[in-house]
């Protein structure tokens, strides 16, 4: 199996129902994104995005900041015994180009410390290097745990909405 660089899941549901109904089931479960003075009242929903008859772009809603949830999307393609829903879950594209500008900053300065010339590295240079290269590992790691935590959560969520009642 592959590494992952940015995290992302995807997978498959059929369904036992016409992409309208699944669609109308969905519909129950999700809130549009609140804007201006919406976003002041509080939303029960447990997903914020849009649902119509061919797919929904949906996310979480959550009462704390978490710039890792995924936006989850999903397809709908009608098929003889129901609806096949290709779901596919990233995080935000906005995220994504900050933690490659965060790790791409690490990966020159650790560069720099084992292409400099001389006696080598002293104790502080050479703990600083560790530490740039440790960054972006931590980082990748910690990105990881929350996104798969969170992508388990909405998995859960969307297989007992759409198949539980069939």
């Amino acid at each position: 199996m592959a590494i992952k660089i940015l995290p992302s899941r995807r997978l498959e549901l059929v369904v036992p129902a016409s992409p309208t109904q699944v669609a109308q089931r969905l519909e129950g479960a999700i809130a549009p994104h609140p804007s201006g003075l919406a976003a002041l009242r509080r939303v029960t929903k447990p997903f914020l995005g849009r649902s119509s008859d061919n797919g929904f772009e949906i996310r979480r809603r959550i009462d704390y900041r978490n710039s890792f949830i995924p936006i989850v999307t999903g397809q709908y393609a009608a098929i003889a015994q129901g609806t096949r829903i290709t779901i596919t879950m990233q995080i935000h594209p906005a995220v994504i180009v900050f933690v490659t500008l965060w790790s791409g900053i690490w990966f020159p300065v650790w560069t720099i410390f084992l292409l400099t010339p001389g006696e080598g590295l002293g104790e502080l240079d050479r703990r600083f290097a560790v530490f740039a290269l440790a960054m972006p590992i931590v980082g990748w790691v910690i990105i990881h745990r929350v996104f798969e935590s969170e992508a388990i959560q909405a998995e859960e969520f969307l297989r007992k909405r759409l198949l539980s009642r069939y």
